[in-house]
């Protein structure tokens, strides 16, 4: 009997997880197929690597993450890259949710708030958001989060295996688990683990993509002496298009850490013990709302910020665990129901790149220049990637190395209107340049260098400014990057 009844409470597991799974994977899904584009601002680059791993047995760029060999997988059985890409995607969603489900499970031993925990994976407006957005720094949350729990439970052989894979995923999420353990044992480390770690680490900074000590380029500029609530430059951003779910997400989940981390407090005057789980969720709060951060798109403030959605369904656990279970499952169908509404928080046509314009724009490239006379295109960010996946060029979103000939490399020019060309550049710039859209020319890169001296010799101020003001790739790559980091 007691038999019989383990193995139903299993069966039952078995079929709540695979349900949380495929209902995650399939609204994840639906959110992502709103475009029949690679999602994201980074989708194509992805789908490029894959392509050119699967096309040519090498990565576009050097880049050391267990992504590209999870992407690929999906590759293999789907032909089309870019679906490949969504049900990839869709299907790290699925991961993420069963993730959190198994964590909270194994911390609480209570179904009930498991599943809700889960159900809110599925439902948050800034996951749905962030899993369009960063499917690499997705997969590294997935396997950070295991991490956490068995660093809590001391099954330090499974957390450093969990650990190590986040960092082979991304960086960001590799330096929240190395935070995390050093929180851990800092009182009582060894030396000998210290010199293991250290070693480590030195090790891994040798492969690209992982770490590196240029990767400290990237705090430049990334930090401000005047304290901010950084929900408020957040939101300025207008992310979230003024949805109101997403907002009161945001706002829920700032106020329930700053109400967390003063309940601590008010425990640690009375010199009462936190728990270790406790502790380490604290750190990552601290983190995504560390007051000096500044906060601009794609800076690591803004990236830090996007992961408080992750870090909810873990405090409402913590809040909601005397309430009784049916109201815990009147709220979980609350908001399964909402996440058949929240999926459309990511909205292509405002969070992606113009793809359609740059599809149109390479068949334009594609028709006009021959790859045996130019082998490279300067193109900005997007844009680059699509020229990749899409032609035999090579591209590249930066200024020209200086061991490629300028004779063969093209220039794609944004941000210089038709008519303002027309009227004020000289004739002898317009013979080789070929309009592939409104405000997008294409040249020989001798040309751009030559308009570019033109422009500044004889101080044309109103040009120059629509040179810089426009999406124009003038500087050189950074140290990290050459170093096969992307």
């Amino acid at each position: 009997m007691i038999l019989y009844l383990k193995n139903k409470i299993n069966l039952r597991l078995l079929l709540n997880v695979s349900g949380l799974f495929l209902i995650a994977t399939t609204v994840r899904f639906i959110s992502l197929n709103q475009t029949p584009f690679a999602n994201g601002w980074d989708g194509y680059y992805y789908v490029m690597q894959v392509h050119s791993f699967l096309s040519y047995g090498h990565l576009q760029s050097v880049d050391y993450s267990l992504i590209y060999p999870y992407f690929t997988i999906f590759s293999l059985f789907i032909k089309d890259y870019e679906i490949a890409f969504k049900v990839g995607t869709a299907v790290l969603s699925g991961l993420l949710t069963f993730s959190v489900f198994h964590v909270v499970y194994r911390s609480t031993k209570s179904f009930n708030l498991a599943t809700l925990a889960a159900v809110y994976v599925i439902f948050s407006p800034g996951i749905t958001f962030f899993v369009s957005q960063f499917p690499k720094n997705l997969l590294g949350i997935i396997l950070l989060i295991p991490g956490t729990y068995y660093l809590v439970k001391k099954k330090y052989l499974l957390s450093v295996l969990f650990l190590v894979m986040s960092l082979l995923t991304h960086r960001m999420t590799g330096a929240l688990g190395l935070i995390l353990l050093l929180c851990n044992f800092i009182k009582n480390v060894s030396l000998k683990y210290v010199l293991i770690g250290s070693i480590t680490v030195l090790l891994l900074s040798f492969l690209p993509g992982i770490l590196h000590y240029s990767d400290f380029q990237r705090f430049n500029g990334q930090l401000t002496i005047i304290p901010q609530l950084v929900i408020l430059p957040f939101l300025k951003l207008n992310i979230t298009q003024g949805k109101w779910l997403w907002i009161l997400e945001l706002f829920l989940g700032y106020s329930l850490i700053i109400y967390m981390i003063i309940i601590s407090c008010f425990k640690l005057l009375k010199k009462e013990q936190l728990e270790t789980s406790r502790i380490l969720l604290l750190v990552i709060s601290l983190i995504i709302i560390f007051p000096f951060f500044i906060i601009t798109y794609g800076s690591m403030g803004y990236r830090f910020f996007l992961l408080l959605p992750f870090v909810l369904p873990f405090f409402l656990v913590v809040i909601l665990k005397k309430i009784d279970d049916q109201n815990i499952k009147y709220i979980s169908i609350l908001f399964l129901i909402g996440a058949f509404y929240s999926y459309k928080s990511y909205d292509p046509s405002l969070h992606d790149a113009p793809n359609g314009l740059y599809h149109s724009m390479v068949k334009a490239i594609i028709n006009t220049y021959d790859n045996n006379e130019y082998n490279l295109v300067i193109a900005h960010k997007g844009l680059a990637e699509v020229i990749i996946y899409k032609t035999d060029f090579d591209a590249l979103n930066w200024a020209k190395p200086s061991n490629i000939s300028t004779g063969k490399v093209l220039r794609v020019v944004h941000g210089i209107p038709y008519g303002f060309f027309n009227r004020n550049i000289p004739d002898e710039f317009k013979k080789q340049t070929n309009w592939i859209g409104t405000n997008y020319c294409i040249m020989p890169e001798k040309n751009w260098l030559e308009l570019l001296q033109w422009a500044k010799l004889t101080k044309k101020e109103e040009v120059i400014t629509l040179i810089y003001q426009g999406n124009n790739p003038l500087d050189v790559r950074p140290d990290y990057l050459l170093k096969g980091k992307n």
